[in-house]
């Protein structure tokens, strides 16, 4: 953990929170010694290695061909207007590297969700860890995304789904270990995760809400009265500006593409 003295054990390694009068440096809190167990690369790295070929065999020796969603990422991609688009444009950047570095293959094309969705895989098992899951618990944790049927299909399909969710778990991480060392810097990581996220797709916008409301609501609201969660903000805004420049140029198309999803797509969902 970033500003942390960690030492190791013969269970894990213990990491030292801030102390007490470290404010300037970074921390809201008092100081804290954390003993986390040890990592255990062996299981998560068959768990991942498994996750990623079931991936790359379906795309390679399965019946599915392209979604027509992933055609338009295509034409997005060949017609980059980082700042003019109707939605956020990090998967239509990815489109386009890819091609022109992998050719137009399907498992090419769906190669970096496939890497996205077992990245998950791998948080997984890191937060069991920073919660203080041992090898079993971290075992568990990637077996379960492994297992998800959600994370199953998002992963095999060129969409921006796979990457909004890599961005969740990167950012509930960074929120987790904040938490737990109250080190301020960890707000810097959340930052970056949630303009990933919202270059990636704009439900991100959620979490940060969500992050917010719990800052107010709780204790830990000490943390508005420094400067860490709003260099947070700054950053997830300049790393998301393409989106938001996007929208509001353009006069917010995405309320009509929610409008037209809610009316065609979605007209027989309801809350129950």
């Amino acid at each position: 953990m970033p500003e942390a003295a960690a030492e190791s054990t013969s269970t894990g390694s213990r990491v030292e929170g801030p102390s007490r009068h470290s404010a300037d440096r970074g921390d809201a809190g008092p100081g804290m010694t954390l003993t986390v167990p040890s990592f255990a690369p062996a299981v998560v790295l068959i768990t991942a290695v498994a996750k990623l070929s079931i991936h790359i065999a379906t795309n390679a020796y399965g019946p599915y061909e392209f979604h027509r969603d992933e055609f338009l990422y295509f034409a997005m991609g060949e017609h980059l207007r980082l700042f003019s688009m109707d939605f956020p444009p990090f998967i239509a950047m990815v489109a386009e590297v890819v091609r022109g570095m992998l050719g137009d293959s399907i498992t090419a094309i769906r190669l970096p969700v496939a890497l996205a969705s077992t990245a998950l895989v791998v948080l997984a098992a890191l937060s069991a860890q920073l919660l203080g899951g041992r090898r079993f618990a971290q075992g568990l944790a990637a077996s379960c995304v492994l297992a998800s049927l959600l994370f199953l299909r998002t992963g095999n399909l060129f969409q921006p789904v796979a990457p909004d969710q890599l961005w969740w778990m990167l950012a509930l991480m960074t929120l987790l270990a904040l938490g737990m060392s109250g080190n301020g810097r960890w707000w810097l990581a959340y930052g970056t995760a949630v303009g990933l996220g919202l270059l990636t797709k704009f439900s991100v916008l959620f979490l940060a809400l969500a992050t917010l409301i719990a800052l107010i609501v709780t204790r830990e609201r000490r943390w508005l009265k420094t400067r860490w969660p709003w260099l947070a903000a700054a950053i997830a805004l300049v790393i998301g500006s393409p989106s938001i420049i996007g929208q509001v140029s353009l006069g917010f198309p995405v309320v009509g593409q929610m409008a037209d999803l809610t009316s065609k797509q979605l007209e027989r969902v309801t809350y129950l």
